[in-house]
C-alpha cells in the first residue's frame, strides 16, 4: 500500500474482493471517503458484482489519504481522522501530528497543546525570552537565544509541517 494523497479533498480507499482475488481476478473499486455510508455501500457494491460467487470477504488494497492505514482499518476510524484533519485550522500540521502519534486520542490532546511554530531553535529561544523574560533593549545582543531555545525545547515535542517546525507541550 501507497500513500499517495497531496489533496486532503480526494481522499478514497480501494476496496477489492478477496474472494475474486484468490481465484486470480482483480475486483474491486475506488470509493470516496467522504462518510461511513458512501464506504459501506461501495463495499457492499464491490462484493456484490464480483466475479465469484459467494464472495463475503473483502480487504484494502491501496489508498489516497494523508495517512497510512491497513489493510482492514475500520471505516469509522478512517472517518474520525478525516474529520479530525479537515476540521483542524491548519490541515498539514493535523496531518503531521496524526502521522507522528498514530493514535487519534492522543493526536487530538496534542493539537490542545500547539505552543507555535518557529523557522528554527533560535527564533523560539527568543520567543520564550520575550514571553518569560523582561531583557533591557540594550542587552537583547548579549542574549544566546540558541542556547535558551535548545533548552527550553528539550521539554517539547517538535513535529515538522509546513516548512518549519512546531512545538507542543509536552505536560
Amino acid at each position: 500500500m501507497t500513500n499517495t494523497n497531496t489533496n486532503t479533498n480526494k481522499n478514497r480507499i480501494y476496496i477489492a474482493c478477496l474472494a475474486s482475488y484468490n481465484a486470480g481476478y482483480l475486483h474491486g473499486a475506488w470509493i470516496e471517503c467522504d462518510d461511513l455510508e458512501t464506504l459501506l455501500k461501495g463495499r457492499d457494491q464491490v462484493i456484490k458484482t464480483s466475479p465469484v460467487a459467494g464472495a463475503e470477504e473483502w480487504a484494502i488494497h491501496d489508498y489516497e489519504l494523508p495517512f497510512a492505514v491497513s489493510e482492514y482499518e475500520s471505516f469509522t476510524t478512517i472517518i474520525e481522522i478525516i474529520e479530525f484533519i479537515n476540521g483542524s485550522y491548519d490541515q498539514e500540521i493535523a496531518t503531521a501530528i496524526y502521522n507522528d502519534c498514530k493514535d487519534l486520542a492522543e493526536a487530538q490532546e496534542m493539537l490542545e497543546k500547539y505552543a507555535g511554530s518557529f523557522d528554527s531553535v533560535e527564533e523560539y529561544g527568543e520567543h520564550c525570552a520575550d514571553e518569560q523574560m523582561n531583557i533591557p533593549e540594550n542587552l537583547r545582543f548579549y542574549i544566546n537565544y540558541e542556547a535558551i531555545g535548545r533548552d527550553y525545547s528539550m521539554d517539547m515535542h517538535k513535529i515538522e509541517a509546513n516548512n518549519t517546525t512546531h512545538y507542543f507541550d509536552n505536560y
